[in-house]
């Protein structure tokens, strides 16, 4: 991966009409380097749900890349600082990998292991190439059909959902996915955690997404100044792509966890090519809010076919889980509908007080629907996990 990068760095500037693009490019092809020199010896640590010593790691790692971030932006006061800054990180990281999980390298041609190995990295490289065309093709496509300018707007209005939710579907994908590992031969207990775990993202994903939504036009010019108010309605749109990853994110674990990599293969491959087909007219045709809508719209498809794998893999078992999940994004759907409708009205003073009432009483309608139903339930699948 560092090679094609290093490779296509001068081609992804043309293409992106940024020339100065490529150095950086090839200087990030080295964290990939320095991100695969990490200890192999972490899966186990992982596997083993050893989080104290994962999370030490991280710790320090972070404090000492936000410090060299930092360092180098009061010095060099440039983009540059950033970069160089997580090379740091990634160095450090590298070499506390082989201190929390020792590791003697050594070579090894165990025939078994190496055709496993083969067999499930082949699927998984698939899913990731696809993950990275869904996640980094858009910015490709916005750079080159809507210019610089529109690619930074696009990158604050998604770095705000990665801030707030997506990063901790990345924890929860390390978290869950030994624990599927150790639970495969208790169907009852899998189902459990798969339940507990998808109840969980809808009680914390849907109202943080929804308030932001709804706050996205206070929240962005205090943020970041009155300048970037373009954001607000591609902003309100990744809100839900941050439903979405959460949930995706439960999904994955479980197939990976389940030793089903196929599924995942499947879903995000169907994924990209939905991806790779609306986002070009989307974009053109309706700008920033529509690449943000060809985001959404591809992770709809892709959770759409992550429930059927997951279906297929638990049967019946996962009916009740995923009527929660319908029940409650229905729920939220008509309420943020709502919503929507009175956010279209003039923007005098009586109707801004009404919209303001809106929100509320369909916050606390939801609130209260999460509290009588949801939290029950949850607290329920707690005690008898």
């Amino acid at each position: 991966m560092a090679a094609c990068l290093w490779t296509a760095a001068e081609m992804i500037g043309q293409a992106m009409q940024m020339p100065q693009l490529a150095s950086l490019l090839r200087v990030h092809a080295w964290l990939l380097v320095l991100q695969g020199l990490q200890s192999p010896a972490m899966a186990i640590v992982l596997k083993n749900l050893d989080l104290q010593r994962r999370v030490t790691m991280d710790l320090i790692r972070r404090v000492i890349e936000a410090t060299a971030i930092i360092t180098l932006a009061l010095w060099l006061r440039s983009v540059w600082a950033l970069l160089l800054g997580q090379m740091v990180g990634m160095c450090v990281g590298s070499l506390l990998s082989y201190w929390v999980a020792p590791f003697r390298p050594r070579l090894s041609l165990y025939r078994p292991a190496c055709d496993y190995f083969l067999h499930y990295g082949k699927q998984l490289n698939v899913a990731t190439l696809c993950i990275f065309g869904v996640m980094s093709g858009g910015e490709l496509v916005i750079g080159r059909v809507l210019g610089q300018e529109a690619l930074g707007f696009y990158q604050i209005a998604l770095a705000i959902p990665l801030l707030l939710g997506v990063r901790v579907t990345v924890l929860i994908h390390q978290i869950s996915m030994p624990t599927y590992a150790l639970l495969q031969q208790d169907r009852l207990g899998v189902a459990r955690v798969f339940e507990l775990q998808m109840g969980l993202v809808g009680l914390i994903f849907i109202p943080l997404a929804a308030g932001v939504a709804v706050l996205a036009p206070v929240i962005v010019p205090l943020a970041f100044g009155p300048q970037w108010l373009a954001i607000v309605d591609p902003l309100r749109m990744l809100c839900v792509y941050v439903v979405f990853a959460g949930y995706s994110s439960v999904m994955t674990a479980l197939h990976y966890g389940a030793n089903r990599p196929d599924l995942q293969m499947k879903s995000w491959g169907a994924q990209f090519l939905f991806y790779a087909v609306v986002i070009v007219p989307l974009t053109k045709g309706f700008g920033l809010t529509g690449a943000a809508l060809a985001l959404v719209a591809s992770y709809a498809v892709g959770v759409l076919l992550q429930s059927m794998g997951t279906r297929s893999l638990m049967g019946t078992a996962v009916h009740a889980t995923f009527w929660s999940v319908g029940r409650s994004a229905l729920l939220a759907g008509f309420l943020a509908g709502i919503i929507l409708l009175m956010s279209e009205t003039t923007a005098n003073l009586p109707a801004g007080w009404v919209l303001v009432s809106t929100c509320l009483g369909a916050l606390g309608l939801y609130g209260w629907y999460l509290w009588s139903m949801e939290v029950p339930r949850l607290k329920f699948l707690w005690e008898h996990r």
